[in-house]
């Protein structure tokens, strides 16, 4: 495929195609860009040019000969008027103007001269906890019985760090700890010191230096007080913790307050510089006892006066009167008083189209009595958008050529073809192209052959599945999986659900999400996610639920030559206490046709005798793995697993597990010794030289690769040290939980890693063969 991307930089109509598609499937600029990069490679055509060229094709202009010759040449920034440049610099990031400074002399006392810009400053405060942020660090300050601890991150992006490095790294100098961690970004780099003064102190020694900075301008500033409060309806305190913080007047484009009283939020507006102040987002946290009376000294100041967006949370009251004080907004969101009348709010637009600068806003109201959006939808004749780019999907379509352009792009792109088919119906149409027409020219294209014209009526028709002779048929279908032959009988199901005659009390609409449809006496259900869909079909009848599950079952155990890779059967039933037996229920003993092939299985909820009955119909030799749960029958004995070890089945087996409801004793594993891996567990309160045993015998075992066996304790924690006395080895002073020892096998060159585990109560011992 290296020949696809060659071919469409070798053409500037190729790459304009290839733009046009991306403008079809209605991406943001910067993700096509990406996409085009990928596909066509990122030397093919600059980010501007780009863009110049997606601009267009949204505006419906699909010139691609249109002569860019003409347009004026844009200046660069060395070009502009000083003004001009200054203009631009001010609206940059602190980031941006940081770069910048490094141009030249001029530019760089430039920036200097201009008002130093923060992006974002927040700070919350708790009982316990100050928090703030400034841009990209972090700071918490928490009390502690002695002082308080501050705790400062940054986030590093961009910094690619070794995957042999250390995940995290921390150290510890005086009273401070220190911490640096890999993120999927970069690194983070934590800080935390103990101090003895109020956190409340030590964090304004922090805090206040950058507030009392010259010309700092603060794009959004966030203020939130949390406080604990018996009801809701109870006011948070005043607290003047942040009172002198502010420097008068302090310059900031978008405030929210949240969690103080009316008087302090009146109290934080009147020391930021009004005109300036473009955005007041205000919140209450849950205050429900705040009305319109409490806002009429925020109505008042200046700020709100000259502020273009207002935002009050929903614990705020207003009055259809207070809109007037909105008037002189471009957008304001607010609640109005409960239970609306209709009449009221037909007059909002008309109050509304009244404010000169208007642009948008959202009301909302609490309705208790009736629904009534029918009516309101009624009243306002609301209107439904026009889609936009209409024109595009039928430029794409009105050439074949356009439409293979399309295709090779997505071959470019190097998605799977289905993936690649979804994007194209998406940007094109779902009626432009057949999915065996769209596979056809994807894999030639894939294939390098690059031929728009190529005639398709030269090649053979391609045979299908019904003209193939029969034993070619028989062996195709041999080879797929249960799923794949079910796509023949899937497709006749469809024709003969389709040769019902329809309900006609049933809509000919096209299913929602999740929408039931009737369907003579069944009920259909279609549920779609993202990958496709789940197909569910009920039907009730009278019959017991067994004797109905056996007719649908019976015939599937009943296939010739059926073969089941996986076989689970699980018995759930109430027991009259937790010792006590389920009833033994023959439902199933004649389901298994026998011999039954079946590669593994696990059996749970049933006694052994009947876990017996079911073994014996399975094929010996074929069965490679059994697993067995007695759910809470807690009175299976190793006795009564003396005719499962008969058995053709368990002894022609390779692996077993065996839950812990069963509790077997050291003679007893010699039953596994065929095995090349189980899982049981042995008798409780086993001794160390008892466990140590075990190696000796398992390394016996001829087809031995690995096990895992378990014992239950009576004490809190298993004395692992027991084992070094028994080893005759120093004992470790430290608390152990883990014992890892490894066994030599005799007469080879092989050796077994014994662990043990002490899980608290219940120890675990693992055996792995080395070689």
């Amino acid at each position: 495929m290296k020949s696809i991307p060659e071919f469409l930089k070798s053409n500037d109509h190729h790459l304009k195609f290839c733009i046009l598609y991306e403008v079809a499937l209605k991406k943001p600029i910067f993700d096509s860009y990406r996409n085009f990069c990928d596909a066509v490679g990122p030397d093919a055509m600059e980010y501007r040019d780009f863009e110049f060229w997606y601009r267009r094709f949204c505006l419906g202009e699909l010139d691609f000969d249109y002569d860019r010759s003409t347009d004026s040449v844009p200046k660069t920034l060395m070009n502009m008027p000083v003004k001009l440049v200054r203009k631009i610099t001010e609206n940059l990031t602190s980031s941006e103007r940081s770069s910048l400074r490094f141009t030249n002399s001029d530019i760089k006392k430039l920036t200097d001269s201009l008002p130093r810009v923060l992006e974002k400053i927040s700070i919350t405060t708790t009982d316990e906890v100050m928090e703030w942020e400034l841009n990209d660090r972090e700071f918490k300050c928490e009390r502690t019985s002695s002082g308080c601890t501050l705790s400062t991150l940054k986030n590093y992006k961009g910094f690619k760090i070794p995957q042999s490095y250390a995940t995290i790294m921390q150290w510890e100098l005086n009273d401070t700890i220190f911490e640096c961690k890999k993120t999927a970004m970069g690194y983070s780099f934590f800080k935390q010191t103990i101090y003895k003064e109020s956190y409340i102190k030590k964090s304004l020694e922090y805090l206040t230096p950058v507030f009392k900075l010259a010309k700092l301008r603060v794009n959004h500033l966030t203020l939130r007080r949390i406080q604990k409060r018996d009801s809701p309806y109870r006011q948070v305190e005043g607290t003047s913790d942040l009172d002198d913080l502010l420097s008068v007047p302090f310059h900031v484009k978008e405030v929210h307050i949240s969690g103080y009283d009316v008087n302090r939020v009146t109290y934080f507006l009147s020391a930021m510089k009004p005109g300036h102040l473009e955005s007041i987002s205000l919140g209450f946290d849950g205050i429900w006892n705040i009305k319109s009376e409490n806002f009429e000294e925020v109505f008042k100041t200046d700020q709100f006066k000259q502020a273009k967006e207002v935002s009050i949370d929903r614990y705020v009251e207003l009055h259809m009167d207070d809109l007037v004080s909105f008037s002189h907004l471009k957008s304001f969101k607010c609640r109005l008083k409960n239970n609306i009348e209709i009449e009221e709010i037909l007059k909002i637009p008309d109050i509304v189209s009244f404010f000169k600068k208007f642009e948008s806003c959202f009301i909302s109201s609490y309705i208790y009595e009736y629904p009534y959006i029918e009516h309101l939808v009624e009243a306002l004749g609301a209107e439904i958008p026009e889609e936009t780019m209409e024109s595009i999907p039928e430029f794409l379509k009105s050439n074949d050529h356009h439409l293979k352009f399309c295709i090779l792009y997505e071959v470019a792109l190097k998605r799977p073809i289905f993936d690649s088919y979804r994007s194209f119906c998406e940007a094109v149409g779902q009626g432009a192209m057949e999915y065996p027409d769209f596979e056809f020219w994807y894999h030639r294209f894939r294939q390098g052959k690059l031929d728009f014209d190529y005639d398709r009526s030269v090649d053979p028709v391609p045979k299908a599945l019904m003209d193939m002779p029969v034993n070619l048929m028989r062996k195709i279908t041999k080879e797929l999986d249960p799923f794949e032959r079910k796509v023949f009988s899937f497709e006749m199901f469809f024709k003969f659900s389709n040769s019902f005659p329809e309900d006609p009390s049933v809509p000919r609409t096209a299913p929602s999400k999740n929408s039931p449809i009737r369907f003579r006496q069944f009920l259909r259900k279609y549920m779609y996610n993202d990958t496709g869909c789940l197909f569910q079909k009920s039907k009730l009848y009278e019959e017991c639920y067994i004797k109905k599950c056996l007719e649908y079952l019976t015939p599937v155990f009943k296939i010739p030559n059926i073969q089941v890779n996986y076989l689970y059967l699980r018995k759930m039933e109430e027991r009259e206490h937790f010792f006590g037996e389920r009833r033994k229920t023959p439902d199933l003993d004649e389901l298994l046709s026998v011999p039954l092939h079946v590669k593994e299985v696990y059996i749970s909820g049933y006694d052994v005798n009947r876990v017996i009955h079911f073994l014996s119909a399975m094929k010996p030799g074929h069965l490679k793995s059994i697993s067995l749960g007695f759910d809470g029958m807690w009175s299976v004995r190793r006795e009564n697993f003396e005719a499962i070890f008969e058995t053709d089945q368990f002894k022609m087996v390779k692996e077993v597990t065996i839950d812990s409801n069963v509790e077997f004793h050291m003679e007893d594993l010699v039953n596994f010794s065929h095995l090349r891996s189980f899982e049981c567990r042995l008798k409780d309160n086993m001794e160390p030289d008892e466990v140590l045993r075990i190696p000796d015998i398992v390394s016996k075992f001829g087809e031995f690769e690995s096990c895992v066996m378990s014992f239950y304790h009576s004490m809190y924690r298993y004395p692992l040290k027991k084992f070094y006395e028994v080893l005759g080895e120093e004992v470790p002073e430290e608390p152990l939980e883990k014992l890892t020892l490894h066994y030599q096998i005799p007469e080879s060159n092989k050796h077994l890693e014994f662990e043990i585990v002490d899980a608290t109560m219940r120890c675990f011992i693992k055996i792995r063969k080395i070689r």
